[in-house]
């Protein structure tokens, strides 16, 4: 029922964003723009799950747009026994950002990309090198006109052939964030994000979902207050999942509660 309300929900989100079309030929404001982003985390955290074994990474980003076209690229320290001995992830994006009447949707796709990954440490269940690298496409769609101050959101991400060669996936993200009056030099924003994972096997064989840890389907949810002053902002964040902490089981140790402070520069 899940798996099935996660893909009606993309489905009605890209039936809307159809809608939005017309806004791409219509858009007037055809400036090209640049931003820089810099900065460290405690922990880098992907849905739920540290990939970076808890140790501190430092992750930089540059984005590009012109109108509602944008794109970007991002990378980020990664631990590389957990990534296919790969020591850095770097993610490579694009899409539009047309609107309809109250609702803005993001239409895009996403590169995850590791490089000089091992293929020791790249294998699944059988014992066979597969690729860590994978791709995305996603569907979203928010709004902050609903009440003042408050953005909410709902995105849905699908990928084919998911990291490790490990099948289809789908990835369901619903957000709100909610802007606090400002104190002294600092803008206050709470936000909270609620995931869930549905992860299928291309066949009743294939141990590499196993092998990675990606056969289960999980939630996970996290909340946090960020502190923006001109160019800098600084978030302390609370992670946590529904995974099994048991020694031994996937993930164990690296998708439990935690606090995560990041610290960012944007230009």
């Amino acid at each position: 029922m899940t798996r099935t309300l996660i893909k009606a929900t993309a489905a009605a989100i890209l039936g809307l964003g159809a809608l939005a079309a017309p806004a791409i030929a219509d858009d007037s404001e055809r400036n090209w723009t640049f931003s820089f982003n810099a900065g460290g985390t405690s922990d880098y955290i992907f849905r739920g799950v540290s990939q970076n074994n808890e140790d501190p990474a430092f992750q930089a980003g540059v984005d590009v747009t012109y109108g509602i076209f944008y794109i970007g690229a991002w990378g980020s320290g990664v631990d590389k026994n957990f990534v296919g001995g790969a020591v850095q992830e770097i993610d490579v994006y694009a899409g539009i950002t047309p609107s309809l009447g109250i609702a803005d949707f993001d239409f895009g796709v996403i590169y995850y990309g590791y490089p000089n990954q091992k293929s020791t440490l790249a294998t699944n269940g059988l014992g066979q090198v597969v690729d860590v690298d994978y791709w995305e496409g996603k569907a979203g769609v928010s709004t902050d006109d609903l009440v003042k101050n408050l953005t909410v959101g709902v995105t849905a991400y699908y990928s084919p052939e998911y990291t490790f060669e490990s099948g289809e996936v789908w990835t369901f993200e619903g957000s709100a964030s909610y802007g606090l009056p400002s104190v002294g030099p600092f803008s206050p924003t709470i936000s909270g994000l609620v995931g869930y994972q549905v992860s299928d096997a291309s066949s009743p064989t294939d141990l590499t979902f196993d092998a990675a840890g990606l056969d289960d389907d999980y939630w996970y949810w996290n909340v946090g207050l960020e502190l923006a002053v001109d160019k800098l902002s600084f978030d302390l964040r609370y992670h946590d999942t529904d995974l099994d902490q048991t020694a031994g089981a996937p993930f164990a140790g690296l998708s439990d509660e935690r606090f995560v402070g990041t610290a960012t520069f944007t230009y």
